[in-house]
């Protein structure tokens, strides 16, 4: 039996703010969404999510702690969501074909962006 894809998520925050990306290309229903992205081979998921975050956001952050491991509710892929802290760096579109916006928004707002969040990812954002 395959092993099922994995792909990391990343939960960062700033006092009472939480950091979401719009995505260029559309997934299914998804317009924003947390910062992460697929592991590549030979990567642990914790530099993989560093990496996608320096990527997406341009921020350099390293790992707080981990939130959860769960199954995708659609597809065959296990998500792994860890909460980061920022080390260092300014907000920049790095690649403007994968991301469209990147914004600080309150936690309280997070409803009004992200639909059926994980209830310990929800833990996290509103903790």
């Amino acid at each position: 039996m395959m092993e099922s894809k994995k792909i990391v998520i990343g939960i960062v925050k700033n006092g009472e703010d939480v950091l979401i990306i719009k995505r260029a290309k559309k997934e299914q229903d998804l317009i924003w969404g947390f910062p992460g992205g697929k592991i590549e081979l030979g990567e642990l998921p914790e530099e993989a999510l560093v990496r996608e975050v320096k990527e997406e956001t341009n921020l350099d952050c390293r790992i707080f702690k981990s939130i959860t491991k769960r199954a995708h509710p659609v597809h065959d892929i296990e998500i792994l969501s860890y909460s980061l802290e920022v080390i260092s760096g300014e907000i920049k579109i790095l690649n403007i074909s994968e991301i469209e916006e990147v914004k600080w928004i309150n936690k309280k707002d997070i409803s009004k962006y992200l639909k059926n969040i994980d209830e310990k990812v929800m833990e996290e954002v509103l903790r």
